[in-house]
């Protein structure tokens, strides 16, 4: 057992030897996924895996840049290129751009910046009330609350359903 595999739990010591191509890993916040993951892809090309063949997704930047962080000193010991690490949204930026470069989807502009974003979820929003009876028009501070939620649940893994409970949003003025 090398240094490396001492500081695994078992647990972790099987994720990282793993036969299969691919394993579903579930685990409470703190318990080591990040350290376990960098420690099955180290093993994976240790092994003979190519790092091109291998796709670390995360769901935000944040850990993403940490997770390739973590990973690129265990891949310059190995004297290999770290795998590719990505978020779900640069994943999909990514295919996209794809299909569009081998004429699968038409070529078109998508303006997701805030300036665009904010003023359809506010009519989104306004047109679901409006369709609503005994529903007023939203003003200002509904409006930061309403997207600072969205914010919320872009930045969770939960339910909207679980991060509206657990938000300290005003609820008098559902």
């Amino acid at each position: 057992m090398t240094v490396r595999e001492q500081t695994l739990t078992d647990e972790q010591f099987a994720i990282v030897h793993h036969a299969g191509r691919h394993a579903y890993v579930l685990a409470a916040p703190g318990s080591g996924k990040t350290h376990t993951l960098v420690q099955r892809i180290a093993y994976l090309v240790e092994n003979g895996m190519a790092p091109r063949r291998i796709l670390a997704v995360m769901f935000n930047r944040s850990p993403a840049e940490d997770f390739a962080a973590r990973l690129a000193p265990h891949m310059a010991r190995l004297g290999a290129h770290a795998p590719h690490t990505r978020t779900f949204h640069q994943l999909g930026h990514r295919l996209v751009k794809t299909l569009i470069t081998q004429s699968l989807l038409p070529e078109a502009q998508l303006d997701a910046s805030e300036r665009m974003l904010v003023p359809l979820a506010i009519r989104a929003l306004t047109d679901t009330l409006r369709e609503r009876p005994n529903t007023g028009g939203l003003d200002a501070e509904q409006k930061s609350d309403f997207l600072r939620f969205i914010e919320l649940v872009k930045a969770d893994v939960r339910t909207p359903e679980e991060v509206f409970t657990a938000s300290d949003l005003p609820t008098e003025r559902i």
